[in-house]
């Protein structure tokens, strides 16, 4: 928050007020004063009502200055702030060559969008924060934009395979930062909705398997202060739409929560940490897949465990930080690098990327073990129909070859 400035100074024995002149002897006699520079600064005083006298400080905090826009690209927490207060959610629908939105599409968007949202809000409550999530495009059309690609956009650009960071998804997210400054007046939106929190969520109508967030890492390029959400209609592997838990755990990464099923060298997120979160926070919402429970298309089951809530500055501290230092926030909802990187890389380049497939894999398994176990009892159910009426055509048979009485 920026510092106010003094209303009155304090100079030796001068209290000058804006409404009166200063009373020191130097200004009576009208003679010479012995330090010239105190005489300066009693001028300074009446001339200016003594608001530019004592000392002040107009650095903005490393936190959020209040008024909309005013702090833009100054804040550790990059374009979306605090998930406490008011946050403007504007929705970015891209189509390509290939794939264009239908309104089934679109309705399925904003119905886990709402429930997603209406999730945060009420997680918020439990914490005692006061969520409101500005997002409804059919309330507030202008934050609704299309952008429409010249060349088919392939899924897997922003998929784990590739990865985030490959050279397709830089290009990708830098055509939405372009289309952002052309097309999108920040601080439009935010002096509209008087709101100095922002994000930017980009719908895109294909298949990955990852969505994925860009979040403001407190020190990059200023241009990228922007914070963005790629979230795909449906899951390559299995063929499904995205959830709304899906939705939730990407929204919460704008705000600073991490991911909590691998390790990340960036964050201080390791193995023995995840182990450790899997164990006494199951039902932690940032586990993703590997979180125990179902992903459901109507409600969401998973949590925002003190783990996450730290993350995200609900909380200012927990035990864990002790235990475990790497995770430790240099600022509140901010991601920054780790304040205490292990020595040992061994313990963030395990397998996570293998162990995400295991869980890709077991969730297919599963699903073919209950399509299998479906067709078996529709064959059963088959095999007794035809029974049944081979049974009763039998019996119609007998029935008739049976002399009349």
């Amino acid at each position: 928050m920026l510092l106010s400035n003094q209303d009155t100074c304090h100079t030796g024995n001068c209290k000058c007020e804006n409404k009166d002149l200063c009373k020191h002897p130097v200004f009576q006699s009208g003679k010479a004063p012995k330090h010239t520079v105190i005489s300066i600064i009693l001028l300074i005083c009446i001339l200016f009502g003594c608001s530019s006298c004592g000392s002040s400080d107009k650095s903005l905090s490393k936190t959020d200055s209040g008024k909309p826009y005013s702090d833009w690209g100054e804040s550790t927490t990059g374009s979306a702030k605090y998930l406490d207060g008011d946050t403007v959610f504007v929705s970015i629908f891209l189509d390509d060559t290939a794939a264009h939105w239908t309104n089934d599409d679109v309705k399925l968007v904003k119905n886990n969008m709402k429930i997603a949202c209406d999730f945060l809000k009420e997680e918020g409550k439990r914490y005692g924060k006061d969520v409101n999530l500005i997002y409804n495009i059919d309330e507030h059309p202008d934050l609704e934009y299309h952008y429409a690609m010249e060349t088919a956009f392939p899924g897997t650009t922003l998929s784990n395979k590739e990865g985030a960071s490959g050279e397709a998804a830089k290009q990708l997210r830098q055509n939405i930062y372009d289309y952002i400054n052309h097309h999108i007046n920040i601080e439009y939106i935010m002096s509209k909705y008087q709101t100095n929190s922002i994000a930017f969520l980009v719908f895109i109508d294909n298949e990955a398997d990852a969505a994925t967030t860009y979040n403001y890492y407190f020190g990059a390029d200023k241009n990228r202060y922007y914070e963005l959400c790629f979230i795909n209609l449906r899951w390559s592997i299995i063929n499904t739409e995205l959830k709304p838990e899906t939705y939730a755990h990407e929204l919460l990464h704008l705000f600073g929560a991490r991911d909590l099923y691998s390790t990340d060298t960036m964050t201080g997120i390791t193995r023995e940490f995840i182990d450790y979160v899997n164990d006494e926070y199951p039902k932690d919402i940032m586990l993703g897949n590997s979180r125990k429970g179902i992903n459901r298309i109507n409600r969401i089951d998973g949590e925002i465990t003190d783990i996450t809530a730290y993350f995200i500055g609900w909380k200012e501290n927990i035990p864990e930080t002790s235990r475990f230092p790497t995770i430790q926030s240099t600022y509140k909802a901010s991601f920054v690098y780790s304040r205490q990187l292990l020595e040992n890389d061994d313990e963030y380049t395990l397998p996570d990327r293998i162990i995400q497939e295991e869980n890709y894999k077991k969730v297919i398994i599963f699903r073919l073990i209950r399509i299998i176990c479906y067709g078996i009892i529709l064959i059963c159910f088959i095999i007794e129909l035809q029974r049944l009426i081979r049974k009763r055509k039998a019996k119609s048979e007998n029935e008739q070859l049976l002399p009349p009485f």
